[in-house]
């Protein structure tokens, strides 16, 4: 099974995420009660755990799951902004939303969605994963997305 950069750079994203945008959570989670404290950061690392799971697992079922997984950073990352909304980010929680959207960029392009459908071929098999049409793509995956999460 050949590994693309493109899925390599998003492995190495995402497991910088803790890192950068969990600058921005901790400033969010930092004046609420304990048990929310805790109930949050629980629920932060097992997603986290999660979509590094799901990029490290090449198969199509993965790949859903990370495609649908891959902007949750950027919405809980704005979340937490206007939590802690006085003070704006660090340059480590501004890295962090970068990073986030590059993940996402990442996660949606052909060359990583290529790999993952591969990941369950038999040998010399070679899959071909369907392209949308413009139409699909701006609005209704957005919907469908919306509807989901």
């Amino acid at each position: 099974m050949n590994t693309s950069r493109t899925t390599w750079v998003t492995r190495a994203l995402w497991l910088t995420l803790p890192l950068t945008l969990g600058d921005c959570m901790a400033a969010a989670l930092s004046g609420q009660p304990e048990l929310a404290v805790w109930v949050g950061g629980v629920t932060l690392w097992f997603l986290w755990g999660a979509g590094l799971l799901c990029s490290l697992i090449q198969t199509p079922v993965a790949l859903t799951a990370l495609r649908i997984g891959a902007p949750l950073p950027i919405l809980l990352g704005l979340a937490a902004v206007a939590i802690a909304s006085p003070t704006l980010p660090s340059p480590l929680g501004w890295a962090g939303l970068a990073t986030a959207t590059l993940l996402v960029v990442l996660v949606f392009t052909a060359e990583l969605g290529d790999g993952f459908v591969n990941g369950s071929s038999y040998g010399d098999e070679r899959r071909m994963a369907l392209r949308p049409s413009a139409a699909v793509l701006f609005g209704a995956v957005e919907l469908v997305w919306l509807l989901t999460v």
